[in-house]
Formats: C-alpha cells, sequence, structure tokens
C-alpha cells in the first residue's frame, strides 16, 4: 500500500469513530436518570425512546378518573420501563376552551422520563359534568390525590410523593390555585397563564362575556357563559395570583411568556406575580422567561420544552 493510501485509510478510520462517538451520544440513555426519583433525561426529549432490554416501551394509556361524580378522560403517557420505579408525575392542565394542545410537550417529557397526565376537565371535549373554572381546580386536586396514591404508583412505577403541575393559558389559574391547596405540588410550571382573578377585578360582566365568548366558552358544556362569568366574579379576590405569593415562596416555579401575547400579556397576568414572588422571599426557585411568541408559544416549542425540563432538573 503507497503512502496517499495509507493517509486515505487512516483518514476514513478517524471518520468513523468520530461518527461513532457522535452517534453513540445521541443514544436513547437512561443511566443518568434512575440515580433518584425527581431525575429526567433532558438528552431524550428528541429521541425515539426504547433502551435495550425493556420489558415495556413508552406507551399511552386513556385516562378515565371520576372528578366531583363525572367521568372525565384524557391520557396517561407512561415512559419507556428502563428509567426504573419511582418516575416523577408531571399533570398538564389546557387552556380555556382546550384548542390549544401541548401534546408534543407532553410526550417529550414522557421519553425524558416522566409519567404525564393529560386531562380533558369536566364539560370540556366529551369528559362528562358541567365546565367550571371552579370544577378544573377541583379536577386538579382530586387528580393530584389519584396520582400521588400508592395504587397509581404501583402501577405506574412513578413517585407518590409529589406532582408538577403544567398550566396553559386558563390551565395556569388551574395550577395556582389547586398548587396552593395541595402539599404534594413540587413544582407549577406556567405557559401564557391566565390570572383569572386579575380578569374578574379588571373587566366588567359587559366585558367579561364577550372575552370568553371570543375564546371558546362555546365549545363547552358550562351552561352559558353568564355561568362563568359569576363564577369568575365570585372568585376574583380569591384566584389572583399575586395574593398566593406567601404560598409559593417556597414552590419552584417556572413562568413562559410570548412577547406578541395579546390575549394574557405578561405585564398584567405574571410580572404582579414574580414582583410579589420576591417580596415574599422564602427559598423558591423562581424563574420567567419571555419568548418570541403569541399566547399559543406555538413557535417556540422546542426551546420551551428544553427550557421546561431543565427547569424540572432543579426541582429537589
Amino acid at each position: 500500500m503507497n503512502k496517499p493510501s495509507q493517509l486515505k485509510t487512516i483518514g476514513i478510520a478517524v471518520m468513523i469513530a468520530v461518527l461513532t462517538t457522535v452517534l453513540a451520544g445521541c443514544k436513547f440513555s437512561v443511566d443518568s436518570a434512575s440515580k433518584f426519583n425527581m431525575a429526567i433525561n433532558p438528552g431524550n426529549l428528541y429521541l425515539d425512546a426504547g433502551a435495550e432490554g425493556s420489558e415495556r416501551v413508552q406507551s399511552v394509556e386513556p385516562l378515565i378518573f371520576n372528578s366531583g361524580g363525572s367521568d372525565i378522560y384524557g391520557q396517561i403517557l407512561t415512559p419507556d420501563s428502563a428509567y426504573g420505579e419511582g418516575r416523577p408525575v408531571v399533570i398538564m392542565f389546557h387552556g380555556f376552551a382546550g384548542f390549544t394542545k401541548m401534546d408534543e410537550i407532553g410526550n417529550a417529557l414522557c421519553r425524558a422520563g416522566c409519567v404525564v397526565i393529560m386531562p380533558y376537565h369536566r364539560g370540556a371535549w366529551g369528559s362528562h359534568g358541567t365546565y367550571s373554572f371552579s370544577n378544573c381546580i377541583e379536577d386538579a386536586l382530586n387528580l393530584t390525590k389519584e396520582a400521588t396514591s400508592e395504587a397509581f404508583a404501583k402501577k405506574y412505577h412513578s413517585d407518590p410523593g409529589g406532582v408538577i403541575y403544567i398550566g396553559h393559558s386558563l390551565g395556569g389559574n388551574t395550577a395556582v390555585n389547586a398548587a396552593v391547596k395541595s402539599d404534594k405540588v413540587k413544582g407549577i410550571v406556567l405557559l401564557a397563564p391566565c390570572d383569572m382573578g386579575r380578569l374578574g377585578t379588571d373587566m366588567s360582566e359587559a366585558q367579561l362575556k364577550p372575552f370568553l365568548i371570543d375564546n371558546g366558552a362555546e365549545a363547552v358544556n358550562c351552561g352559558g357563559v353568564d355561568a362563568l362569568v359569576e363564577d369568575t366574579q365570585k372568585h376574583a379576590k380569591d384566584w389572583s395570583f399575586p395574593s398566593h405569593a406567601d404560598q409559593l415562596k417556597d414552590t419552584p416555579v417556572y413562568i413562559a411568556t410570548g412577547d406578541k401575547d395579546d390575549v394574557c400579556p405578561a405585564a398584567t397576568m405574571t410580572e404582579p406575580l414574580m414582583k410579589a414572588l420576591e417580596e415574599a422571599g422564602g427559598s423558591g426557585n423562581h424563574r420567567a422567561k419571555s419568548y418570541p411568541a403569541d399566547h399559543s408559544l406555538a413557535s417556540v416549542r422546542v426551546t420551551l420544552t428544553k427550557d421546561i425540563a431543565a427547569f424540572l432538573t432543579s426541582i429537589k
């Protein structure tokens, strides 16, 4: 073999070695994710799940759960069994009236090692019962009780010690107001959240009614938009985000907002909460980030999902 051929062969060998190393780094892995309960593996967010020798691959199961006497439906996303026991549980709450989906975020977090529960609230998208903002909070608390039961932990190999809430838009109102009523919430992620307390205070009935109609009141079984207006005005003081700062001062909170959001702008919906949390002190890990997006946050889902995963890894 002459010298040029030897150099060519060596070059190819080096390229193959480098490529092999890169591909190995992209392989679905759970080694670092099974060391303690709240650990997840952000490196698996966008890799097809399936570790060698897994007894159970990542899957989707139906959620059929009775809340307040009505069956609600949804999905339970279960991670690859190679992650082991004590998996963190994430409950994701949809907005009003549930048009904007967050499924890709849920699936990515499941690939990273989380059990993800994605319910449709009472009266929404096929779930039985009457939709109300109060019932959404009650649904969250009922699901939290179920998700932290020993029976659920045994079936889904999850951590019964607590859950993470993720809420988009009205789901943010659900997450905040359920979290302050439960000692099982380890952290909260608010995605373009809607402070219904703020709306109930700032808007008159004449303003609130068309706002709710424009955002989907007719898509849910709510007994009429007047019932939603009454529910909002009745609980406006109790639901206000800043009023819960003292209760949330030791709870990790991540807030994601869109700089083009004209539905729930950060200036009125989240900045008062962050200011109140700062003033309350505490040991909570409180973060807020503005993204180049509108209310749906659809244009930044990849970055957003990575940021959420990074936040979850910080929760102890």
